[in-house]
């Protein structure tokens, strides 16, 4: 994932765009927990784990 992907999700999330799993929740459907939840290749919950952590990281310089 690049950068731009990371301050999309940010600029999402200061919109009051909802969480993944608050959509999923409107939709009464079980929020995810883990990542191999979201896609059961190790591969790709590795990725989507990685990813999860870059915008963490992203909003805390954002705030900065």
């Amino acid at each position: 994932f690049r950068i731009i992907e990371c301050i999309g999700i940010e600029s999402a999330g200061s919109l009051g765009v909802c969480s993944l799993n608050e959509f999923r929740q409107y939709l009464n459907l079980k929020p995810y927990e883990t990542f191999e939840d979201m896609n059961p290749d190790k591969r790709m919950a590795e990725i989507l784990r990685t990813f999860y952590a870059m915008s963490i990281m992203l909003s805390f310089i954002l705030v900065l």
